[in-house]
């Protein structure tokens, strides 16, 4: 049987999928479902291209082109020019289709955290199990200072697209040392760097972008140590870069076993250069990276029992079991998002070709190994996020699947012209990944898509309060209360002691002038203990609201001693003094306020009278006539100012 036939099967079955997804989006479909979120015009279109691409002389006349272009650019005698023109398409890509929402992994979160990293040892929670990346990030904060969620955004922006650029500079220069053909490495380039991947590297807000070119350098550097072309320290220390990258890089152990086995074959002597060298990295590390590794390593043995999927009872935590049909359909779709054609193509030519493909070939066991131990660890993995918005973390496990397809495909193609059906599975990736990153680039899309991913089936408890958590805080930010209380509301009915969120929730309810349940919220969070002063001194203004000065200086006493450097607090509690009279208590506690930087105007006024009050007119006409210049229209601490100036002036007269 010809290789063509079984994969225009597939193909066809597929853009079906995707035509039904489109027409009948959900969650169960999220891993393609993204033309549904086009207009009808760009699904016409989209038709039309794969229908066309279907006639063999269609795809004989893209290879000519491919090739007459590939052609004038060697007659320019110019070899970067290639390389350049990707990484001009990524700078293009990434200025036009960055990612808008960041409501997929953690983005929205890392937006908040990013911008006050602290610079301290620890590694910020956001960053447990990628000790690497924090290290990074914060080395480069050293130089770039970080002091919004814009400027965050921005910083991403730049460190995806260069991330991009050693990614590009990888896979040439893998290309490059195989000797391919200019054809080829154009069709072979698309599988690699078109997939759905690439959206890491486009605006993308998340720690795994040098996750995953971490893997990449792995599967290249070990596909060139096995071709004799690179020593095989390199693979090893890329390997421990990628465990530094996030621990869960040690699931391509096996991988570089075998690849030290190789080695060790040809040269016995190399063991006790590869075992010194090791020993030498691990020295090195727990000399100069000790404490943050031990941290790492700590927080993964304390949440191992919590990070891979039951086989029998959910415990009301994870979202499914091991073998659960919904579990089955979410992890198709996470294949059918990364790599749509991985998994099939490689089986498809492992199947047909067995006769003509080299199984003991020490590349191809290489790549086998780290594309099954990879797609094992997706498989028994339990996302925190669910997987349809956890897809950044899995999308490195792909990645030897992706070369695993590049390998098989050169190999076969030396033998067996396999380019005209290659154009047919590239151009489907391209169309594919083009459709994901239009609708991520556009906001209203994206919050369409994201309202989708909700379904119980899919959705464990922990998935399903981080979603409500992320879709609240996005309109909480947004300034859309009404959205952000049905969201966080829907978390409450789940989970009803967490003081974050009753603190956000009591936010909230401020925002919408809902006393009673501001006060109602805030009581519930400070029961809670919440570790957030911020909720005792709003707890504190109901309190004085309702006249309950006792309880409000409580609150307000609490909050500094959390943390002394709240102004309001001060600011609040001098305003309680200021009722009871008690004056030098409120001028110190608005000094206070002043030298914390809290810089309201009512503060001037109040200082204003309570010099009055202390008969300190000199005082009193100072702060009045500060409070004035941002409030000129208050006919009060007018008539004030100049009552204390004709009592001065009254004052001088009779002393001289």
């Amino acid at each position: 049987m010809k290789i063509e036939t079984p994969i225009k099967i597939y193909a066809a079955i597929f853009i079906l999928f995707q035509i039904f997804s489109s027409f009948f989006p959900s969650h169960f479909n999220w891993g393609v479902h993204f033309f549904a979120f086009q207009d009808d015009l760009f699904r016409i279109i989209y038709l039309l291209i794969v229908i066309a691409l279907f006639f063999d002389s269609l795809r004989e006349k893209i290879l000519k082109s491919i090739n007459s272009i590939l052609k004038k650019i060697k007659n320019t005698n110019i070899k970067a020019i290639p390389f350049l023109i990707t990484i001009l398409i990524l700078a293009i890509v990434s200025i036009t289709l960055p990612v808008k929402t960041h409501l997929l992994g953690d983005g929205a979160l890392l937006l908040r955290e990013i911008s006050n990293i602290w610079m301290a040892d620890e590694i910020p929670p956001a960053f447990n199990h990628q000790f690497l990346v924090g290290i990074t990030i914060n080395l480069i904060r050293n130089f770039i200072q970080i002091k919004s969620l814009e400027e965050a955004i921005v910083f991403y922006r730049y460190y995806d697209f260069v991330a991009g650029i050693i990614l590009i500079t990888l896979v040439f220069y893998l290309f490059k040392s195989l000797k391919l053909k200019p054809v080829e490495k154009v069709l072979l380039g698309v599988i690699i760097l078109c997939s759905a991947g690439i959206q890491l590297f486009i605006g993308y807000v998340e720690n795994y972008v040098f996750l995953y070119v971490s893997i990449t350098a792995l599967m290249i550097t070990g596909w060139l140590t096995l071709e004799n072309k690179l020593n095989i320290i390199v693979p090893i220390l890329v390997f421990i870069v990628a465990i530094g990258f996030h621990i869960s890089s040690i699931s391509f152990l096996p991988a570089i076993l075998f690849l030290i086995y190789e080695k060790i074959k040809i040269n016995k002597n190399l063991l006790w250069i590869i075992l010194g060298a090791i020993a030498g990295i691990i020295i090195i590390v727990l000399l100069f990276l000790r404490n943050k590794f031990l941290y790492v390593l700590d927080q993964a043995i304390l949440e191992s029992r919590w990070s891979f999927l039951p086989l029998s009872s959910t415990k009301n935590y994870f979202s499914y079991t091991i073998f659960s049909i919904y579990h089955i359909i979410d992890w198709l779709n996470a294949n059918l998002l990364l790599a749509p054609f991985g998994l099939f193509i490689s089986i498809c030519i492992i199947l047909i070709f067995r006769n003509v493909i080299n199984r003991k070939d020490s590349v191809f066991i290489f790549l086998t190994i780290a594309s099954v131990f990879g797609l094992v660890f997706t498989f028994i993995t339990h996302f925190a996020l669910g997987m349809a918005r956890d897809w950044d973390f899995m999308a490195s496990f792909f990645v030897p699947l992706l070369f695993l397809n590049v390998y098989l495909i050169w190999k076969i193609n030396q033998l067996n012209s396999l380019s005209n059906i290659v154009v047919l599975f590239s151009s489907l990736i391209m169309l594919h990944t083009s459709s994901w990153l239009l609708v991520n680039a556009d906001e209203q899309k994206a919050i369409n898509r994201m309202s989708l991913l909700n379904n119980k089936k899919l959705l464990g408890r922990i998935p399903q309060l981080n979603y409500y958590e992320t879709l609240g805080s996005f309109y909480y930010w947004k300034s859309d209360y009404v959205k952000a209380k049905e969201y966080f509301e829907k978390y409450i009915l789940i989970e009803s002691g967490n003081p974050r969120i009753l603190g956000n929730m009591a936010a909230i309810y401020m925002k919408l002038r809902d006393n009673e349940n501001t006060f109602r919220i805030l009581k519930k969070a400070a029961l809670a203990n919440s570790p957030n002063p911020g909720v005792y001194i709003n707890l504190g203004v109901e309190y004085s609201r309702r006249g309950d000065t006792s309880n409000a200086l409580k609150c307000y006493l609490k909050a500094i001693e959390m943390d002394s450097t709240r102004s309001k607090a001060y600011a609040n509690m001098a305003s309680l003094f200021m009722n009871q009279k008690k004056y030098e208590l409120a001028r110190e506690n608005y000094l206070k306020a002043l030298n914390l930087g809290l810089n309201d105007p009512i503060i001037y006024r109040e200082l204003g009278y309570v010099s009055y009050y202390l008969k300190e007119y000199q005082f009193a006409v100072q702060y009045f006539e500060h409070y004035l210049k941002f409030k000129p229209d208050d006919e009060n601490a007018k008539f004030m100012r100049d009552n204390l100036l004709l009592l001065l002036n009254h004052t001088e007269s009779e002393n001289k």
